[in-house]
Order: C-alpha cells, then sequence, then structure tokens
C-alpha cells in the first residue's frame, strides 16, 4: 500500500514539474519574443529626426548557369548571360551608402567590375536581399513579413531554445506555407531583444534563397546588418541559375567619392575587404585575356572587323527586342531613358471587354538640377479583339519639385466611342428617304489635347489650371459628307482643379474639378459646363493588407443646342490597362464603355480590401504561390442605370494575376468576366 502511495505522489510531483517546467518555458519564449518585437522602437526612439550617417560597402557575387535554353532570353536582365560562352562569372561593386534614422535612402556606385558581358546588370533584384529591414513589417522592400515585427505574430509559430552562455535562438516557422512568409533561425540577446545574427529560409518570385546575416553590434548600426551572405537559386522553365552574394558594411571610406574610373581595378584591390578565391582570379584572369584577343582582333583584318560589328549589332538588337532596357546620358547621368522589351509575351493583358491587349512602354527623364527635370513618356496598348491602337503621350516639366509645380502637356489617341445623339439629331435633319443601314453614324474616333498647370501651395492644399481640347471624328466620314454635315465635333474647355489633402500627402485627397467648353473658342462648336467632386484615399493597414477607397459624383450644370458629347475627368474607361499595381482597383471591370458617355451625370464609389494572406492562401498546396488577394465592390449610378454594382476578386501569383468579376443592374445579373495579366519578372 505504501509502495502505492509513493508511485502516485512520485507520478504527481513529475507531472508538476512538468508542466511547472513548460510554463516556465513558454513563459520565457514570450518574454523573449517580445523584446525583439520592442528593440527597434527602443532604439530609433534615441535617435535624432535629423541624425544620419554614411557606410560604404562591398559586395561580391558570383552567378554560375547550371542550365539555360532559349527561354531565359525573355528574363529581364538576363540576356548577357543568356548567349556568354561562359557559364560562371563574377563581379564586385563597391557603394557608398546613406542611411537615415531608420531606412537607407541613397546609394551611390562608386566602383565595379565584373566578367558578365559587356558589364551588364545581371539580376539586380538580389541586390534588395543585402539590405533586409529585420525589424520592419517587410523583410525586403514591400514584400516578405518579417518574423521580427509584431504586426507578423500571428502569421509565425515561434520556439526558443537557452544555452549556458546566456544567449538565446529563436526558430521561427510560418503557420501557413505562402511566398510572403520564410523560416529560420535567429540567435538573440534575451536581456535586451536585439538579434545578433539570424538564418533565413524563403522562397518568392522564383528565387529560393537563403540568407546569413550578422547584424551590427550597437546603437542604430544593430538595426542593420553588418554583414550578409545570400545563396539564392533561380529556376524557371528548365533554366537554373545559383548565385552568391558576400556583402560587407561599415567599411572606411577612401579618399575620394569622385571616381572618373568606376571600373579602376586597382582602387578596387585596395578597398576589397578580403582576398579573392583562386576561382574568382581565374574567372577575371580568363575575361581580360578574352577582352584583350577581341581588342586585337579588331584591327587584324577588314573581314574580321567586319564579323564583329556585325556580331556586336545583332547583340544590340536582341538586347532591345527581348530585354528591358535603361540607358543613362549626360556629363553626371542626369538623363536616362527605360524602354521595355518588344517581342516580349510577358506584356500580354486579356480582359473579357477588350480581349488581348499588347503593351509598350517607353519613359525619358533629364535631371535639370534637384528642384526641376523634365519627363516624357509613350505608353500604348494594342487591342487585337477591338483592333485599335491606344496611346497617351504626356510631356512634363517640373520647375519646382519641392511644391509639385509642374506644366504638363497631354496627347490621348486611339479611343473610340459611340454616341447615338449624333445620328438622331442628323436623321431629324433630312426627312428625304436615305437608307440609314447603309451609313455607320454613331462611330467615332476620340483625341485629346491637354495642357495643364500644377502648384501645392502647402501638403494640403494644391491647385491646377488648363485647358482641354477634343476632337471626335466619325469613322464614316463619307457618310457625313453625302449629308452635307462636317464629321468633325470640337471643344475647348477652360478648367480648374483644386487638390485638398486633410492629412498631408500620406493622407485622403479630396478634389474639386470645373470645365467650362466655350463655342468658338479655338474654333469649338461644343457648348458646356461641367462639375465634378472626388475622394480616394489608400489606408495602408499592417502585415501588408490596404484598404483603398473611393466615392465621386460629377454632372453637367449647362449644355448647349448642340451639345452630343459626354466626357468625364474622374469617370473614364483605361484603354491601356496595366498591372495588378496600375490599375485593378477603384475601376469598374464590366462596364460597358457606352456607360462612360451616356448620362449628364454620375454617383460612383469604389471599395478594395488586400491582403497577402485572405482566402486562398489558406488552402493547402494553392496557396504557397499567392503573394497577394484582394475583395472588389464597385458601385454605381447613372441615367437608365441605377444601381449598377460590381463584385469581385482577384488573385496575384508570381506568374500572373487574375480577377473574377460579377456584375448586376438594377437589381439583376448583368455579366461575369475574367480579368488576367502577366506579372512575372515586374519587380526585376
Amino acid at each position: 500500500m505504501r509502495s502505492h502511495i509513493q508511485k502516485i505522489l512520485t507520478t504527481a510531483f513529475l507531472l508538476h514539474g512538468f508542466c511547472v517546467s513548460s510554463m516556465a518555458d513558454n513563459w520565457h519564449k514570450g518574454f523573449v519574443v517580445s523584446r525583439v518585437f520592442s528593440y527597434a522602437s527602443s532604439v530609433v526612439a534615441s535617435i535624432a529626426p535629423t541624425d544620419s550617417i554614411v557606410s560604404y560597402t562591398y559586395i561580391k557575387y558570383r552567378i554560375s548557369t547550371d542550365r539555360r535554353n532559349f527561354t531565359l532570353l525573355a528574363v529581364p536582365t538576363m540576356y548577357a548571360i543568356a548567349h556568354s560562352g561562359e557559364r560562371k562569372h563574377v563581379g564586385e561593386t563597391y557603394d557608398k551608402v546613406e542611411i537615415s534614422k531608420e531606412e537607407i535612402t541613397k546609394a551611390t556606385r562608386l566602383l565595379q567590375q565584373s566578367t558578365i558581358p559587356h558589364n551588364r546588370k545581371t539580376m539586380p533584384v538580389l541586390v534588395k536581399y543585402l539590405t533586409p529591414d529585420i525589424y520592419g513589417q517587410t523583410l525586403i522592400g514591400d514584400y516578405m513579413l518579417s518574423p521580427f515585427n509584431h504586426s507578423n505574430r500571428r502569421f509565425y509559430n515561434y520556439r526558443t531554445i537557452s544555452f549556458m552562455d546566456g544567449s538565446t535562438t529563436i526558430t521561427f516557422k510560418p503557420k501557413v506555407k505562402s511566398t510572403q512568409l520564410v523560416s529560420g533561425t535567429a540567435e538573440v540577446d534575451p536581456n535586451t531583444g536585439r538579434i545578433k545574427s539570424a538564418v533565413i529560409n524563403g522562397e518568392y518570385d522564383m528565387i529560393d534563397f537563403t540568407l546569413n546575416v550578422i547584424m551590427g553590434s550597437e546603437g542604430r548600426f544593430s538595426l542593420h546588418p553588418a554583414q550578409c551572405v545570400l545563396n539564392a537559386r533561380f529556376s524557371f522553365v528548365g533554366n537554373k541559375i545559383s548565385s552568391q552574394y558576400e556583402a560587407t558594411y561599415g567599411l572606411p571610406p577612401i579618399p575620394d567619392d569622385s571616381i572618373g574610373n568606376q571600373t579602376d581595378t586597382t582602387l578596387m584591390s585596395k578597398v576589397r575587404p578580403y582576398p579573392l578565391t583562386q576561382a574568382d582570379k581565374e574567372s577575371y584572369r580568363r575575361h581580360y585575356l578574352h577582352n584583350e584577343a577581341a581588342r586585337k582582333g579588331t584591327t587584324a583584318t577588314d573581314s574580321t572587323t567586319t564579323k564583329r560589328s556585325s556580331k556586336r549589332l545583332w547583340e544590340n538588337l536582341g538586347e532591345t527586342l527581348f530585354t528591358r532596357i535603361r540607358s543613362d546620358f549626360g556629363g553626371e547621368r542626369q538623363g536616362s531613358i527605360r524602354l521595355t522589351p518588344i517581342l516580349n509575351p510577358l506584356y500580354l493583358g486579356y480582359s473579357g471587354r477588350r480581349g488581348l491587349t499588347y503593351k509598350f512602354d517607353v519613359r525619358m527623364n533629364y535631371a535639370f538640377s534637384t528642384n526641376s527635370q523634365l519627363a516624357t513618356r509613350v505608353k500604348a496598348g494594342y487591342s487585337f479583339k477591338q483592333k485599335h491602337l491606344f496611346y497617351t503621350i504626356p510631356v512634363t516639366y517640373t520647375f519646382n519639385n519641392r511644391h509639385n509645380g509642374f506644366i504638363e502637356l497631354e496627347y490621348e489617341g486611339g479611343k473610340r466611342i459611340t454616341n447615338s445623339t449624333v445620328a438622331d439629331a442628323i436623321k431629324g435633319m433630312n426627312r428625304d428617304s436615305i437608307d440609314w443601314n447603309a451609313m455607320d453614324l454613331e462611330y467615332f474616333k476620340d483625341t485629346k489635347l491637354r495642357l495643364d498647370v500644377h502648384y501645392d501651395l502647402s501638403p494640403k492644399l494644391g491647385l491646377q489650371a488648363g485647358i482641354s481640347f477634343h476632337r471626335r471624328t466619325a469613322t464614316d466620314r463619307a457618310s457625313y459628307a453625302t449629308l452635307g454635315q462636317s464629321p468633325h465635333y470640337t471643344s475647348a474647355a477652360p478648367l480648374l482643379e483644386i487638390e485638398y489633402r486633410p492629412c498631408g500627402y500620406n493622407g485622403p485627397i479630396v478634389t474639386a474639378n470645373y470645365e467650362r467648353g466655350i463655342k468658338g473658342f479655338c474654333n469649338a462648336g461644343i457648348e458646356y459646363e461641367r462639375y465634378e467632386f472626388d475622394a480616394q484615399y489608400k489606408h495602408h493597414m499592417r502585415s501588408l493588407s490596404l484598404l483603398q477607397m473611393r466615392a465621386g459624383v460629377g454632372f453637367y450644370s449647362h449644355k448647349g443646342d448642340d451639345w452630343y458629347f459626354l466626357d468625364y475627368s474622374n469617370f473614364r474607361e483605361n484603354n491601356i490597362p496595366g498591372g495588378w499595381n496600375d490599375d485593378w482597383a477603384n475601376e469598374f471591370e464590366l462596364l460597358n464603355s457606352n456607360w462612360y458617355n451616356a448620362s449628364s451625370y454620375y454617383i460612383r464609389s469604389n471599395l478594395t480590401y488586400e491582403s497577402p494572406i485572405l482566402i486562398a492562401a489558406w488552402i493547402p498546396f494553392v496557396g504557397r504561390y499567392i503573394e497577394k488577394e484582394r475583395i472588389y465592390i464597385n458601385a454605381l449610378s447613372v441615367q437608365r442605370l441605377h444601381p449598377y454594382v460590381e463584385y469581385g476578386y482577384g488573385i496575384r501569383t508570381r506568374l500572373f494575376s487574375a480577377g473574377m468579376f460579377l456584375a448586376q443592374s438594377n437589381g439583376r445579373f448583368d455579366g461575369f468576366g475574367l480579368r488576367f495579366g502577366f506579372e512575372l519578372f515586374r519587380q526585376w
């Protein structure tokens, strides 16, 4: 009996000890993790808002082309190694980095050398991984939720292990498999919550990576890495590229930042914090021997020179056709040009209304000073279903960047509109027996020229004034000539816009627009008066969630006798759709284009909620590829259409973005539609 009681007491004691130990372990885990969450704020609070530092950084990278095929040409920045004879490349950079209170504000390239042909940038997106914001909501740029931020704790499971030397290791794993979440371990100081080092594993945008980070040891430097080693593997349609990046921060400055030759190998050898490996030296040796042979070969014979010139020509042509081009010009590189690939299927988009659309984009800018610049853009899209080429060409001169002061001239064309009012008026004036079915009187080409001047009086108040010219030309000019009618309908209208931002630039914006079409002004033949009021707000929530809201109203207060056409500034169709981040929110996706020109008033409201982990992200296997999800609700009231409501759900993955939309008109089902766009390499 006594033995039985002893067993019971012993068991109870062990269970009690286990429970106490488990409770203590859970308490210790929560205590340490909470200190990690609060560490950054305690350091930032001690830094003056205007306090900034300068750091010098050395980066060495190795890129190995393990497997490749012709599809590698479609990957931005990969053309140089897609047809290179070498499979392994090495490169180095030395940069000047300026750090403000909490983040890196500017990075200037001082030195660089590489064995990649023509010193081209390859996979520059990987450089972002070398400056992770460990304590921020996102680790890299605006993606991948950091496990060391309090806002993201609900997405991770944590486990702590304490060691005799006083250090603690935190192991973190995501609760759901998602490309926006990472796993790994971190060594922390349990007394302060400072992260000493971390190993982070993840996969994003077809890059499978392991990041080893050693953080700074004290003060503000402890918020940023002191050393980073990135091992990344890129896979795409049979192509496999492996790379390793090593970054060292806090190096001593060189005597003069104004380096005349960025490829000075002698100076690079002086700033290099550790010697090259034998393999790196061999890669450089072969590269320089190849360049020297090519240089000597150009003077050998005329035929050799012609062959090499032809090869270089084809290389330039290939880069223009298949890769995104960015080139700087000017003595101090104050100008730049950006060109999207001409033959790249990744710039295709699809919607049920427009069908397949191919987009093309060219941007140029030139900075005269830090406060003024000139920029222009050619944005075009061709709809294969509508067989129309849409384009818009804005030219903007910024004369005061501090107050957002600019002058903009924008030309827009390719738009097609229908207007039955014009046809009805012409039929009313011609009572003869005319075969109206043989004429297309309702279809017009719409071109627009607009000149604006904008200036912000303060962060809360802005003004914009200008003039808008519109010309609608009938597609069936012959029929108009037969009826003795001009095929052109033009309008010229001065306009004024007032912008009010109650919370400054980072809050909601409310605008009031006034436009007055004057008959006879600049040979215009249309008279009208229009008012529009619009309010928009993007509310950034924790963990990459976003709430976008828009509401607006517009109406014509006066219409002349020869008034036929409607055209609103804030309620119009976007004929050159962009990707997920361009215009996939606060727009009507299924609304027929004719409704934009059919009512003398409109009332609209749009609501979009976005989150990286919402619905599909929790689905096994599928969820790991979801980057963002959205829910849409769009409502509209116009003449003969009240209300019109759209409901939608969208996802964005590494490959594509897709949306499903359902419409109701006057309380009845009005259609279902899909929207699709390529997102591949959009952030590259």
